[in-house]
């Protein structure tokens, strides 16, 4: 997949703002065998007028023909069992390696779709990234690498800040799995490590207990403390869903708890009001598709992640 040649349809916003720092982008990413005009049909919904999302424009790419799957797909699927399997002696396969590398190739794919809007003149604060099954697996590896990429950049100059991330991230009856995930840490944490031990200074020691207890975390850990400053996470599923296992979306849910995002409502009340950056939902009576009232959670959701200024 190349990554400068995404196609992709666009659904203007109905009422473009004249200022382009109150725009705002929705980019939304169809699933396994689905294309452009077929989720494309749907997103227009957010622009109904019970909605105060007039200003945002929507972005569907096209994900290219997969010679294996034999039709549309962001990677080369692969089975998911609905009870966790042991590891492959062989983990390394030619299989797991075709799967791992189309995933990556399409989120770098998105990622420069990201930077084209963002050059264009839509903050980067204002820039939600989303999809449905497959489609969902990019966006959610695609949010958290981009984000990381950025703050990792500005930090290395002080200047690390909620603006560095995306605005949202949308996985609807998708999952985040693992070898993606341990990409994305590695590749991140060596690229931060490298740019921080260029600026440190022999000998330097930090002055405060916020600087030594900073100073005891890995780049990536400090990079995924300022993503989760902005970034924020709206999953969901269908509880009928046959296609994808409830257990992936539970594993997702834990995965984001134990970086550190805040369920909504499920936060302290001696610290604050729970509002929380991880918007959960799942759906009684739902299969494998994106439905009326889910639409209608996203689009709530939207009006708060990228308001209309």
């Amino acid at each position: 997949m190349s990554s400068t040649t995404l196609p992709y349809i666009t659904i203007p916003a109905p009422n473009p703002p004249s200022d382009l720092k109150e725009s705002a982008v929705l980019i939304f990413l169809h699933g396994l065998g689905d294309d452009a005009e077929g989720v494309a049909a749907l997103l227009p919904l957010l622009h109904t007028p019970h909605l105060a999302l007039s200003h945002l424009t929507i972005l569907s790419p096209s994900a290219p023909h997969n010679p294996t799957s034999r039709q549309p797909a962001w990677f080369t699927p692969t089975s998911l069992s609905p009870v966790p399997t042991p590891l492959l002696a062989d983990d390394d396969d030619d299989e797991d390696d075709e799967y791992v590398e189309g995933m990556l190739a399409a989120v770098t794919s998105v990622m420069t779709l990201i930077e084209k809007v963002v050059r264009e003149g839509t903050p980067r604060e204002r820039v939600v990234v989303g999809g449905f099954s497959q489609g969902g697996v990019v966006a959610g590896l695609t949010a958290l690498s981009t984000s990381i990429s950025t703050c990792a950049s500005a930090s290395a100059s002080a200047s690390a800040s909620a603006s560095q991330t995306l605005g949202g991230c949308v996985v609807l009856s998708g999952y985040l799995p693992d070898r993606g995930l341990k990409y994305v840490r590695s590749r991140f944490s060596s690229r931060r490590e490298r740019e921080r031990d260029g600026q440190a200074e022999i000998g330097e020691e930090a002055e405060t207990e916020t600087e030594i207890e900073d100073s005891s975390k890995t780049g990536f850990e400090r990079d995924m403390a300022n993503v989760k400053e902005g970034l924020k996470f709206f999953i969901a599923r269908g509880k009928r869903d046959q296609i994808v296992p409830g257990r992936y979306f539970r594993e997702m849910r834990e995965k984001l708890v134990q970086s550190g995002f805040a369920e909504v409502g499920q936060g302290d009340e001696d610290e604050g009001d729970g509002n929380g950056n991880l918007t959960v939902k799942e759906y009684e009576g739902m299969g494998h598709v994106i439905g009326g009232q889910e639409m209608r959670d996203l689009g709530r959701w939207l009006e708060e992640v990228v308001p209309a200024l």
